[in-house]
């Protein structure tokens, strides 16, 4: 089964530069993160709505783009975000990694969507974004039956790159 590509955000970018290529999903209602996180993986060239998107998301300036070892898709709200994962379910090519903000104003929340997620893939891995704090992490953890990991805008790039991977690594191991 092919995914529906309706989808997908104009950003999705694949760039191949070792043995491995995790999939991950971008869901969050900013067009300018979106951009800026295929920058920080390596996935974009730099525009002005990337370096707009850098403000928002990171408190250090760019550098240039490494290497990617990711194919990103996009998603601008959690019912999306939770339909792609299931049609990457359903053409057995599953997400690594959900990079997902918290608060979102177009839809689910990322708990919810996150929640909602776990239910058809327990094993993708969910790295919560987001400059604001809904839930205490207490919370988060008692409503999540998964592992996450939670970064807090501004982010570090170095930060978000390393936890990306590795959270990528701990899905290989699944």
């Amino acid at each position: 089964m092919q995914l529906n590509q309706q989808y997908l955000g104009k950003w999705q970018c694949a760039v191949m530069s070792g043995p491995n290529q995790w999939r991950i999903l971008v869901v969050d209602d900013e067009p300018d993160i979106h951009e800026t996180y295929a920058l920080l993986l390596g996935c974009s060239e730099i525009t002005e709505d990337g370096l707009r998107g850098l403000q928002l998301l990171s408190d250090e300036n760019a550098g240039e783009p490494e290497q990617s070892d990711f194919l990103m898709d996009h998603a601008y709200n959690g019912e999306d975000g939770f339909r792609m994962v299931q049609e990457a379910i359903e053409a057995e090519a599953p997400y690594a990694v959900i990079l997902l903000d918290m608060r979102m104003s177009n839809g689910w929340d990322g708990m919810k969507a996150a929640e909602i997620i776990n239910t058809v893939d327990s094993a993708v891995r969910i790295i919560f974004v987001s400059a604001y704090m809904d839930h205490s992490l207490n919370e988060l953890r008692e409503r999540m039956s998964g592992d996450f990991q939670y970064l807090e805008k501004p982010v570090d790039q170095d930060l978000l790159r390393e936890t990306v991977i590795s959270e990528a690594q701990k899905w290989d191991l699944l």
